[in-house]
């Protein structure tokens, strides 16, 4: 401790000023984790804002990482963040939480399983998510089809985002596949998920116009190989009036200069849901409820031949659609392809019914359950 320090901390003592040792039951240190393409610009002045709410009893870091790079996945990221979190030395009985807007929460999800059995994770507090693609964005596949000529190109000198970034945040990616094995994580934490939805004079978009609602949401249905239907529905997860950036409209994580005090004091229902649950507070009552319709179906093909899908007409279920067939072999699974089925439905418990069959005749029909504002998951084993 230098003079200075001394002088000030003998003042403090003698005037009966307190001091940070004295004020603060508790240091919270906070991280936050922007996006693909992006820095920390994204949230704007969310850094000091969280600094103004907890009066100098916080250290908030902005975690920046290689996005853009081709040749880093997300799980590259996390062992990054892991390495960043070692170099700022958080003392063990500090509390650390995340704030984290699209690809960041997906970053910040593969943290979680790499550190799930290390006592640090017990140091994990809250873990926030702002417009998350936890089951895929459309975007990420446009990208890669546009400025990767369909993943073709091993690099490319014009892309802002990265290859294998477009790649695992694609619909039927095997990084959300694994990241999907994740989430029950969110269980054992403050955690909470933060969808946008757009308003237009004409009705309203489940989407912040990059990132739909039944993805936002960490929620999901999974059907096993065995047709046992498993519901995870625990994580808080709300809906607000909010775009995916700035640019876009109401930029889901970006605070403006007028809040940049205070979140708690700022007229933004994103930053009043954010500084509520940072303290622990449910802030499920920011949420607005809209009318959800669309939902999404990823399913995961073990079979060694190439499947044919086709999903059959359903009365309740409208303007059922699917992607193009992704293989997996060369990559991290053997044998496994990879389709999204989409569409709308009215009704909470609804179903459609997929055929699958492959090169040598075998067939196997599968009933989906499906529910709006949800995605499901579906494994499906054609060789046995």
């Amino acid at each position: 401790m230098n003079y200075l320090n001394i002088v000030i901390l003998l003042i403090c003592i003698c005037t009966g000023l307190p001091t940070k040792a004295q004020e603060c039951a508790q240091v919270e240190n906070v991280i936050l984790i922007h996006g693909i393409a992006s820095d920390k610009t994204a949230f704007g002045h969310m850094k000091s804002a969280i600094e103004g709410d907890f009066h100098g009893c916080t250290n908030v870091y902005e975690f920046e990482y290689a996005t853009g790079d081709d040749s880093k996945t997300i799980f590259d990221f996390s062992i990054d963040l892991d390495r960043f979190i070692k170099e700022i030395k958080i003392p063990i009985h500090q509390r650390i939480s995340f704030i984290m807007h699209s690809q960041g929460g997906l970053v910040g999800l593969a943290y979680l399983r790499l550190i799930k059995d290390l006592p640090i994770f017990k140091q994990i507090k809250t873990f926030i998510t702002l417009g998350t693609p936890y089951h895929g964005a459309l975007i990420a596949k446009v990208g890669r089809n546009a400025l990767f000529l369909g993943g073709r190109l091993k690099e490319s000198k014009v892309s802002p985002f990265g290859k294998k970034e477009l790649e695992g945040m694609s619909y039927g990616s095997a990084t959300l596949r694994i990241l999907k094995e994740s989430l029950f994580l969110l269980k054992k934490i403050n955690s909470l998920a933060i969808g946008g939805f757009t308003r237009f004079k004409k009705g309203v978009a489940e989407s912040d116009l990059v990132v739909p609602m039944y993805s936002s949401n960490p929620n999901n249905i999974y059907l096993s190989p065995h047709g046992e239907e498993i519901s995870d529905n625990d994580i808080p997860f709300i809906s607000l009036n909010a775009q995916h950036i700035r640019a876009l409209g109401r930029g889901i994580s970006y605070i403006g200069k007028s809040c940049k005090n205070s979140l708690r004091a700022c007229n933004n229902p994103i930053a009043q849901a954010i500084a509520k649950k940072l303290i622990g507070v449910d802030a499920r009552e920011e949420s607005i409820d809209i009318e959800k319709k669309s939902f999404r179906v990823n399913l995961y093909i073990k079979t060694a031949n190439r499947p044919f899908v086709m999903a059959k007409k359903n009365d309740s279920v409208k303007n059922v659609k699917s992607s193009s067939l992704f293989n997996f072999t060369k990559k991290i699974y053997k044998n496994l392809y990879s389709k999204t089925i989409y569409g709308r439905t009215n009704k909470d418990n609804s179903e459609i019914t997929v055929v699958i069959r492959n090169l040598r005749g075998k067939l196997k029909e599968v009933v989906i359950p499906v529910s709006p504002g949800r995605t499901s998951y579906v494994d499906i084993n054609l060789d046995t």
